[in-house]
């Protein structure tokens, strides 16, 4: 019983975490690969001042972000590293 209730909470944790970034990926496609290629946005593992940076320059240079994708964004490849 207890190897079941461990293995339970092991797929639940594990499963939770690709369902949230799918969402935030979506975004990532849909707003900055018009530009750039997910590879080329994955691969810069960056801290989250050098994403704010990056991302504020993108949007001074056309990138329609609203402040929440902005944020979800910069939250999700900061944390990349």
């Amino acid at each position: 019983m207890a190897v079941f209730l461990l293995a339970s909470i092991f797929l639940w944790a594990c499963d939770r975490g690709p369902g949230e970034n799918r969402e935030v990926e979506a975004l990532i496609k849909k707003r900055c690969t018009i530009c750039h290629t997910t590879e080329r946005i994955y691969k810069a593992r960056q801290g989250r001042a050098w994403w704010e940076q990056t991302i504020d320059r993108m949007i001074r240079h056309g990138a329609e972000l609203t402040s929440d994708e902005r944020k979800e964004i910069i939250d999700f490849l900061s944390q990349r590293k």
